[in-house]
């Protein structure tokens, strides 16, 4: 089956008198990306890990409120303080390394959310390889977390140096604060990480 087709299928009925009745029909689609997180596989603030033990990290991951979300029922809901800490961050780790190669994947893709009451930050994410290789990608306007809607941030995995993306171990959302204690508070959601394989629609 191929990425992004869709298929047909149908079941007639050969009657005990040689008539047939036709069966309804039916079609699926087959999805064009794979699914990194779209925070509806278990209660994604049990299984993103924050700063609520870190005095180092401002970072909370809340009960997500069902009317904020990109895709299904839930978001990752981030509650994020940089007033005391130098940044927050949430992060998931994989114990079997991730293949983000297979299947000709070259853009990684999420869905941001923000609220108008938050203050421009620097928002990155951080990814881990299995021999403990870090990229940090920035997103491109630190604004990009204060809009009150929905908007997705596509990354080429092409300009994601020195990393084996054959075995991601970890992820990780930042938002960095200007210096310990300079920054602000606010709230941001995110959903439907995907891996596409298509060229990148904008960075």
């Amino acid at each position: 089956m191929q990425a992004g087709q869709t298929y047909y299928w149908r079941i007639d009925e050969k009657n005990a008198n040689g008539t047939l009745t036709r069966g309804d029909l039916w079609s699926f689609c087959v999805t064009d990306y794979l699914v990194v997180d779209d925070m509806e596989s278990g209660d994604p603030w049990s299984i993103w890990w924050d700063g609520w033990f870190d005095p180092n990290n401002g970072s909370e991951v809340w009960y997500p409120e069902a009317n904020i979300v990109h895709g299904g029922e839930q978001s990752l809901y981030v509650v994020y303080d940089n007033s005391t800490a130098p940044l927050s961050q949430v992060q998931r780790v994989w114990e079997t390394p991730q293949d983000w190669t297979r299947k000709g994947v070259q853009t990684l893709s999420l869905w941001i959310h923000g609220t108008p009451d938050n203050v421009a930050e620097s928002f990155s994410i951080s990814l881990q390889d299995s021999a403990n290789n870090i990229a940090r990608i920035e997103h491109p306007d630190p604004a990009a977390i204060f809009s009150d809607g929905w908007q997705e941030w596509s990354i080429a995995l092409a300009n994601v140096p020195g990393l084996d993306l054959s075995a991601i171990t970890s992820m990780s959302i930042v938002i960095s604060g200007n210096g310990v204690g300079q920054g602000s508070r606010g709230v941001l959601y995110i959903d439907d990480i995907y891996l596409h394989p298509v060229s990148v629609r904008g960075q």
